[in-house]
């Protein structure tokens, strides 16, 4: 009995889930938020600012996934001489996007993941390049036909360690969290 109940449970959940997907969505958001976008974005990883931009591609797959890259700038806060600095590098990303359809025309969920590469700086690491994943969810706002905010919130893996300063600290890994705006063309 507590199977069946369960599993109807599940059913009439996903059902709703569905409905008000379908039923929200409108065609003209969805034209517009499906084309190609750029962004910027201010963030954190781990410890590390990062400040960046992005370039969606137009979604595929009935509207359901699409291309991201992006490039940041990112600040390692580290001692150097008994004081705190900190020193810039940079990371790419390039990732598959999953949306979900827009819900009440101007909210949109989505879940993203891909390969990082970290260009660090020679001031704290002997390594030019380091590959790594990501992956994160997000939300994006829509606040007009083409432009739109959001958040996001995931983890990054490199297993980066600044073996140029003392105790080696793990940088670029760990926590991720973001917000900007794309605008859509």
């Amino acid at each position: 009995m507590k199977n069946i109940v369960i599993r109807l449970l599940i059913l009439v959940v996903t059902g709703m889930t569905w409905t008000s997907f379908t039923l929200y969505a409108k065609d003209d958001d969805q034209k517009t938020a499906n084309g190609t976008s750029i962004g910027f974005f201010l963030g954190q990883i781990q410890r590390d600012l990062h400040i960046g931009a992005s370039v969606t591609s137009p979604a595929f797959l009935n509207g359901a996934m699409a291309v991201r890259a992006n490039f940041a700038l990112a600040y390692f806060e580290h001692i150097v001489r008994e004081r705190t600095t900190w020193t810039p590098y940079h990371h790419g990303r390039i990732g598959i996007v999953g949306y979900s359809t827009i819900i009440a025309g101007a909210i949109r969920c989505y879940g993203e993941g891909g390969l990082i590469l970290l260009f660090p700086s020679t001031e704290f690491s002997e390594k030019s390049v380091i590959p790594g994943g990501y992956g994160h969810f997000g939300f994006e706002f829509l606040m007009s036909d083409h432009a739109r905010y959001f958040l996001e919130i995931g983890g990054t893996g490199t297993g980066a360690t600044a073996d140029r300063v003392p105790t080696k600290p793990l940088y670029s890994n760990g926590f991720v969290v973001a917000a900007g705006m794309r605008f859509s063309f």
